[in-house]
């Protein structure tokens, strides 16, 4: 996958989105009539075989997918990520280079294409360098770690972070009540260990679809999991995993201590109205229970309205409960900051505060003391584009001012200026770059895909490629897209629910990351698109015609 810069965001921005959309369409239609004989091809040479009986060999070597905890949670994930995506790639991608170019007008690749990579791979701010700098040449930075949980300045701005999203002139949470994470997963994780301090052997219950980790480390702290999805409704189109206020009250088990929400959802982008937010909030503060909020997507919904705001904090703060809802937060999906592992957590409630304070003594000296620049202009930033949303007709250089107050910053009132309106217009134009995407992908799986997400925000979308039938297997899909089209992805298993509930009620979805160069893009999807064709036509999952990958995950969570 090609790795892209800004300045290629802002130039595809400026052609026309249907001009691609048009080009794409045409590589279709004459894709349609050569990659079937690939596909075909592979089959015919036994290599569909062999790679099968080989992945078969692998899975039963590696613990994560076979025989530990995690493979009850995550198996279908590693799996997938591991083998299919990882071992069997270079014997793939090798032998489909040389039986491409034989049959069919096909471009060599280096490594396989991902249709699901779950990161952005457009580069993060340009200015990120510059603030990430500011800290390492600050010796009292660099030469120190007497900082048990980060600096003054890094803890502001994570509080002006988690403030501003209820309101930017508001004070909410603790300065003590806010924590320097490595990435959101470790706030997640330190969440799970406060948790299983506080309430032993408690139950954790995950609404919807969610990422592996979740799960796993709550089970790690010796947790109950659950997860609750309700039976997928189909409104105006799109199909909704969240199950609703009605149905959590009615089968929330009694032992639960906490509900895990991610919103917008990971993969399918499903957000919960406010009036669903405001009864799941009241009941968790009527039944003494926290709610862990994921929020890494949350500033990237396409109605900007949505955006630097966050209704579930609001809700919560309205109802006098936000003790009860636990945020966590990261740079590596908004900004695309993903290697710098820079997350934040943040909460109101006292117990909570003093037990992930013990955690994190104990776990290390410190957090990274570097970043403190970086997370001061981010709290700042985001303070700034919430005060301009409440008075748009206030110049900028007066909210600034407002916002700056008697506080000192590393960097001075005019230089913070340009680094505002540097870091929004990357905002603004990666945001109008995945509507762009997502129309694409859009017209071209209109004709395959038999369901949608309802993809309010980016940048991941969730198809139906194949109804359920009796020649379904998620993980065969999976395998036979990678081995004879060189094209990797991720199927409902990977999220949690049983496989067997995929495969024989749900079908196969596949999710679909377009946060990528728009000729990765086109060319993946084309690739999904002539794949599910085949597949159905074919009935390319009958063991009675094809080789089939028998290995099914029952066991997720």
């Amino acid at each position: 996958m090609e790795y892209i810069n800004y300045q290629y965001v802002t130039e595809t921005n400026r052609r026309d989105v249907s001009g691609f959309i048009g080009e794409a369409l045409i590589k279709l239609q004459n894709a349609q009539r050569m990659y079937p004989d690939l596909i075909m091809d592979v089959v015919n040479s036994g290599n569909l075989s062999r790679q099968i009986d080989l992945t078969l060999v692998e899975k039963q070597g590696n613990s994560r997918i076979d025989g530990t905890p995690l493979s009850s949670s995550a198996g279908a994930y590693f799996f997938n990520e591991e083998v299919l995506g990882g071992t069997r790639e270079k014997q793939v991608i090798r032998y489909i280079n040389s039986l491409g170019g034989m049959i069919c007008d096909w471009q060599s690749q280096q490594t396989k294409l991902k249709l699901g990579p779950g990161i952005g791979l457009i580069e993060a701010p340009p200015l990120y360098r510059k603030l990430a700098y500011m800290g390492v040449k600050n010796p009292n930075l660099t030469v120190n770690y007497s900082g048990p949980s980060g600096t003054a300045e890094a803890k502001r701005g994570i509080k002006t972070i988690m403030d501003s999203r209820i309101d930017p002139e508001g004070d909410f949470f603790p300065e003590d009540g806010v924590f320097v994470t490595e990435g959101a997963t470790e706030g997640i994780d330190l969440f799970m260990e406060a948790l299983a301090t506080l309430a032993p052997q408690s139950r954790v219950v995950f609404l919807g679809l969610s990422y592996y980790t979740g799960p796993y480390s709550a089970a790690q702290k010796g947790l109950k999991v659950d997860r609750l999805v309700t039976n997928p409704v189909e409104i105006n189109g799109n199909t909704r995993f969240f199950p609703s206020a009605q149905e959590i009250e009615k089968s929330l088990p009694i032992d639960t201590k906490a509900l895990v929400i991610t919103i917008p959802n990971n993969p399918n982008g499903e957000t919960y109205k406010d009036q669903d937010l405001a009864e799941i909030i009241g009941m968790a503060k009527e039944k003494g229970i926290y709610i862990l909020f994921d929020g890494i997507f949350e500033n990237m919904y396409f109605d900007d309205e949505e955006n630097y705001r966050s209704r579930i904090l609001q809700i919560a703060a309205e109802q006098g409960a936000l003790e009860k809802v636990v945020v966590v937060d990261s740079l590596s999906k908004t900004r695309n900051f993903a290697g710098k592992r820079l997350g934040f957590l943040a909460s109101a409630d006292r117990e909570m505060v003093d037990t992930i304070t013990n955690i994190v003594l104990s776990r290390r000296c410190n957090p990274p003391l570097t970043v403190g620049p970086l997370l001061s202009f981010e709290g700042l930033a985001r303070k700034v584009k919430a005060l301009r949303k409440n008075t748009p007709n206030i110049p900028l250089e007066r909210i600034v001012e407002y916002a700056f107050g008697e506080e000192d910053y590393a960097f001075s009132k005019n230089s913070f200026i340009t680094m505002f309106q540097e870091w929004n217009a990357w905002d603004t134009q990666v945001l109008e770059y995945y509507k762009g995407n997502l129309q694409i992908v859009k017209a071209l799986l209109a004709n395959s895909s038999s369901g949608w997400s309802p993809d309010e925000a980016a940048f991941n979308t969730f198809v139906r490629s194949a109804k359920p039938g009796s020649d379904i297997n998620s993980m065969d899909f999976l395998a036979k897209l990678m081995f004879t089209l060189g094209t990797y992805t991720q199927v409902g298993p990977c999220f949690g629910i049983s496989q067997k509930t995929w495969d024989n009620e749900l079908g196969i979805w596949t999710r679909i990351s377009y946060a990528c160069s728009r000729r990765d893009l086109i060319e993946a999807l084309t690739r999904l698109v002539i794949f599910t064709q085949f597949y159905q036509e074919k009935n390319f999952g009958d063991p009675n015609k094809f080789p089939v990958l028998q290995m099914r995950f029952d066991k997720q969570i």
